[in-house]
């Protein structure tokens, strides 16, 4: 079986159609048209009808191009693309297949939208492509709204698709809406070869981004089209060896996208990732991902948090996968399946925020299989199969505005005699959805300070989970680090002991073990699943899966190490001495203040969310930037009641606070001032700070 979509027939071709280059074959079985929409904080599944086509003969098919003398009926219903901008403002778009008429042989395959204004759903009319007839297939695979007057649908388009020809030609499909009707939009293809679009992200309606892929069977090539509010351009990315395909696009602003796909080559399948940065596209590396996956759909809530979702296959079972991406890479994350079913999809993803996730499929052969993720774990909708239909029923899309509505598009068969007619269907969750996504920690930005005797103050969004003050240390805490979406965090102390709360792992520590310096600071791994700690003579000790990449430790230095950072991107780490003096193990080293007068030594540092720099700052609050960290202000050469002992950033890092011994806290750039513990009377002093994420 090709692993290539035609225009939504991914969906089609695993339960009852199979579509090849010379000859295109369409079998009927799944008509009617489902959408769910659920809200997450009420823990309920809402199911919604809708609108179905019209079947049967002389049956007026109102906006679509329905002629009785030539087809009869509409068998073949599916929904691939929605989009939501709010709870009372949904897209979809999909396909209508048309069989052939016994006596003229004609069929047809039309291109159909719905629109849900808060209650029902209702058909649209949208305009096929000019110089089409009849027998020509035009259906649209995705979407992508900003508002109620701006969204955009890609697809394709074939010509001649009767059973004995081959398409006389396959373009792209892309058709905007203006908040009153759609109109086709001229687009680009490449040239000599078919050419496909399978998804669409927009950022404003000056800036959209379209990906699919050209070429035949085999020998596909990704394609990347953008939109600067006038024309459609196709642009270049990256190419790998093999037959690849691009299937899913995700936008957060003109300087970041984030697309996936599928490359297969004469070692087998594996996931193609590529992100923009504003000028190019690139391939993005992913870090112990399994080989044979293939991915379908992503979601990114900002540069440093996307999802991928699609599934693997083996000779005995199809498995889910999902993929998040961290600002650098991209890396596998732990994903439920049914068991006992041998075949676990997932098509479709849609994220709120960086703790609020929705990812669905088909379960084949029992119905829609949907999976929830709360910032902490993914888990298993138990939703209810379509279980008096001769075709289960399935979702493919899904779109979520907000944590607490989404939408999810797909199909469902028909009953009884109908069986292969199109007809409206209901379903309803069965008891409670008990895995429908948490509510999380109220959003924004935060930060944490911790004080020497392991007390916990935490301001804006940061949440509160625990602390070692009023209890007894033997020796004082020294550093602090949040889980990546700060649903935890990790207290360290000077003699090596390590605290855990939330959702952050105790993975072992120095803790009653001889040291030859005491421990200064702390930093999680990537994949959170780990931690090193750093002595003031640079000695490093790994836990969890940490991996040890050199330390200074038994090495002469100039001035003792002070604190320690982790890169997301390489997994390595940096140390940095007091007179500035960087030290780099398996990362970058983008320059340092050693050799450099001070006026102050330097007390603590912070990495950019991407990897490509960070900041030093000295305990007069003199902030240094190197690599990509920008400079947004300091307090160096300003009064000071107390020393400054820590720096965090801002999620973009296009800010970061700085923190004193007496908790007083300095905002710059982006960074929101939140509150502090300056001015408050404090049993020890504070001794580091944390961002949330």
């Amino acid at each position: 079986m090709r692993r290539s979509r035609f225009l939504g027939c991914l969906l089609l071709r695993l339960l009852v159609a199979v579509l090849s280059i010379g000859a295109v074959t369409l079998a009927a079985g799944i008509p009617a048209v489902t959408a769910s929409v659920f809200t997450s904080q009420a823990s309920l599944w809402k199911v919604d009808t809708v609108q179905p086509l019209p079947s049967g003969e002389n049956t007026a098919f109102g906006p679509f191009p329905y002629d009785p003398t030539v087809f009869i009926g509409v068998n073949d219903q599916s929904f691939h693309g929605v989009s939501c901008v709010s709870s009372s403002f949904c897209v979809m778009v999909g396909s209508a297949f048309f069989p052939p008429n016994p006596n003229t042989g004609q069929q047809g395959v039309y291109a159909v939208v719905e629109t849900y204004n808060g209650s029902k759903w209702s058909l649209v009319s949208i305009p096929e492509p000019s110089g089409v007839s009849s027998s020509d297939y035009n259906g649209l695979d995705g979407v992508s709204c900003i508002s109620t007057t701006f969204c955009v649908a890609v697809g394709t388009t074939y010509g001649s698709i009767a059973l004995t020809s081959k398409p006389s030609f396959v373009d792209t499909l892309i058709e905007v809406y203006n908040g009153s009707s759609w109109s086709v939009l001229s687009s680009p293809d490449v040239g000599g070869t078919n050419s496909y679009l399978n998804g669409v992200s927009c950022v404003t309606t000056t800036f959209c981004v379209a990906v699919g892929f050209s070429g035949r069977v085999a020998n596909f090539k990704p394609i990347i089209e953008v939109y600067n509010g006038r024309v459609w351009a196709m642009t270049t990315g990256p190419v790998q060896a093999g037959s690849s395909q691009l299937f899913s696009v995700s936008c957060v602003s003109v300087t970041f996208c984030a697309a996936v796909g599928i490359n297969e080559n004469a070692a087998g399948i594996e996931p193609m990732m590529e992100t923009y940065n504003g000028r190019d596209w690139s391939l993005t590396p992913a870090q112990g991902t399994p080989s044979g996956y293939e991915l379908f759909s992503v979601s990114c809530t900002s540069t440093t948090f996307c999802v991928a979702v699609g599934f693997s296959q083996s000779t005995s079972h199809w498995q889910s996968v999902i993929e998040v991406y961290k600002g650098c890479s991209w890396e596998v994350a732990s994903t439920p399946n049914v068991m006992g079913l041998l075949r676990n999809y997932l098509f479709g993803v849609s994220c709120a925020s960086s703790t609020s996730c929705v990812a669905d499929g088909p379960l084949l052969s029992e119905g829609s299989f949907i999976e929830t993720y709360n910032g902490n774990a993914w888990s298993v909708e138990p939703v209810t199969s379509f279980a008096k239909t001769k075709n289960p029923g399935y979702t493919v899309g899904v779109s979520c505005p907000s944590v607490s509505f989404c939408v999810l598009s797909g199909v469902a068969g028909g009953t009884g005699a109908n069986a292969n007619a199109s007809e409206p269907f209901a379903m309803q969750a069965s008891g409670d959805v008990t895995g429908s996504p948490v509510v999380p920690p109220p959003g924004g930005t935060g930060y944490y300070e911790t004080a020497a005797d392991g007390g916990i103050f935490s301001f804006g969004a940061a949440h509160y989970y625990g602390s070692m003050g009023g209890k007894p240390l033997n020796a004082p805490i020294v550093a602090m680090a949040t889980t990546f979406h700060g649903l935890g965090y990790w207290l360290g102390a000077a003699d090596g002991g390590v605290f855990a709360y939330g959702n952050a792992g105790f993975f072992g520590s120095m803790g009653g073990r001889h040291l030859n310096k005491p421990v200064v600071g702390m930093s999680p791994t990537p994949g959170q699943q780990g931690y090193w700690l750093v002595a003031s003579d640079g000695g490093i000790f790994s836990f969890g899966d940490a991996v040890f990449h050199g330390s200074m430790g038994g090495r002469p230095l100039k001035a003792p190490v002070e604190a320690m950072s982790s890169d997301y991107c390489t997994g390595g780490y940096w140390l940095v001495a007091s007179d500035g003096g960087m030290f780099s193990f398996h990362a970058p080293f983008y320059g340092s203040m050693g050799g450099r007068h001070l006026n102050a030594p330097i007390a603590a540092m912070a990495p950019t969310p991407d990897g490509k720099g960070y900041w030093l700052v000295a305990s007069d609050g003199g902030v240094f930037a190197f690599g990509d960290a920008r400079f947004y202000g300091s307090m160096g050469g300003r009064h000071l009641n107390a020393p400054i002992v820590g720096i965090a950033t801002t999620p973009n890092g296009k800010g970061y606070w700085l923190v004193a011994s007496d908790g007083g806290v300095f905002a710059f750039g982006d960074a929101r001032f939140f509150g502090s513990m300056g001015g408050h009377t404090l049993d020890a002093p504070v001794f580091s700070m944390a961002p949330t994420p």
